[in-house]
């Protein structure tokens, strides 16, 4: 029995919060608003690394089926089975989510290490490769406009501010790697 023309594929969507904390993009993604635009979009279910945080509470009547985990061994696995990832701007999980070719929207956590994040996100804007945020609010905002945040999916890209000068993802690596 063929699937019916109609049928709507599923999608599913892997968040990662990385090893630490990061409590406040986890807030976000349990807003019931922001579940019921990621339902509009198509996607069903959702796999979130919470870290070393509590799990997020799923609220009532939650659109989407959602599975959490703290840690994972199955991290290239999780990555590779998402249509979207929505991650921590940690450098080893953005270059994984790229080497998957995978819709990527990276989220600063501007608590960390004086939100050294923020040169990477500005870098994958610049290159067009995800959408980067500045922080939790910014994703809230993001996520809200359910029809602004279906075109920034599919463009994967963002409009910046004219004069802005980002070095590449590539070379803000290498930088912070002490090789050049």
């Amino acid at each position: 029995m063929s699937p019916s023309p109609c049928a709507t594929p599923h999608m599913h969507i892997f968040v990662s919060v990385g090893t630490t904390r990061f409590d406040a993009m986890l807030e976000v993604l349990q807003d019931p608003q922001i579940l019921a635009n990621l339902k509009e979009l198509g996607y069903d279910t959702m796999t979130i690394q919470h870290g070393k945080g509590d799990p997020m509470e799923v609220p009532e009547g939650c659109p989407l089926s959602i599975q959490q985990i703290s840690m994972t061994s199955q991290f290239e696995r999780e990555v590779s089975a998402a249509d979207l990832v929505i991650s921590h701007a940690g450098a080893g999980t953005i270059l994984e989510v790229r080497d998957h070719s995978k819709k990527h929207i990276v989220v600063c956590n501007p608590s960390l290490m004086n939100n050294h994040q923020l040169e990477l996100v500005d870098a994958l804007n610049k290159e067009h490769t995800a959408i980067g945020v500045a922080s939790p609010e910014e994703l809230r905002e993001l996520m809200s406009g359910l029809g602004n945040l279906a075109l920034r999916i599919q463009l994967m890209s963002r409009v910046r501010g004219e004069g802005s000068k980002v070095r590449s993802f590539g070379t803000i690596l290498m930088h912070e790697a002490g090789l050049i």
